[in-house]
């Protein structure tokens, strides 16, 4: 008897590991052989679900989206935490839950190397996912200094300055191989907490 496989969540184990490949190789030094092995999977069963690489990595990018998108929206709701509480979680978060699978790494990267290559497709995708991002933390800014929890700041350049501060601690943890990822954490705290009115 043949097996069953439900079609979207063999979809989504393909995206899985081809991020990881994507991540180890660089998009452009990905092939579809490369993810297909990493899948355990012929290249004929591969085209069955994606028509080429491309594909591949626009499906990738909309699901690390979506999930980005319902863990921001999960901190946001959490009615038991103050702002500068949730802004320290969202960073956390973001950083920790992403920093082994690569999801952050891969889209910081993919939106310089296709802001380089002008391709504007790629470029619009990945940075839907990262305004998401902002959005939250320009969000949480605003409603805390309305309740008088955060000192009155420039939220816009707050958010990017916040943002930056993420991005930094993606792109440099892994070349730090003497502190932990909690020394970097507990410093960026220590800066969130200057935000306090």
């Amino acid at each position: 008897m043949p097996k069953i496989i439900d079609y979207e969540k063999r979809k989504e184990e393909i995206s899985r590991k081809a991020l990881s490949v994507f991540v180890e190789k660089g998009y452009y030094n990905t092939s579809l052989a490369d993810i297909s092995e990493r899948c355990g999977i012929g290249r004929t069963t591969l085209y069955r679900y994606f028509k080429n690489k491309d594909e591949i990595f626009q499906f990738t990018i909309a699901s690390i989206n979506e999930i980005i998108k319902a863990d921001l929206q999960s901190v946001l709701e959490d009615e038991n935490m103050s702002f500068i509480e949730k802004i320290k979680v969202l960073i956390e978060k973001l950083f920790k839950g992403y920093k082994n699978s690569g999801m952050l790494t891969a889209l910081i990267d993919y939106r310089l190397v296709a802001r380089r290559e002008k391709n504007n497709y790629i470029l619009k995708k990945i940075q839907e996912g990262m305004q998401g991002i902002n959005n939250a933390l320009k969000h949480l800014l605003n409603e805390g200094i309305s309740s008088k929890e955060i000192k009155p700041v420039d939220k816009e350049k707050m958010t990017i300055t916040l943002y930056a501060l993420l991005e930094s601690l993606v792109l440099n943890i892994p070349i730090d191989k003497v502190s932990s990822i909690n020394e970097h954490l507990k410093a960026v705290n220590i800066l969130i907490d200057g935000l306090k009115l």
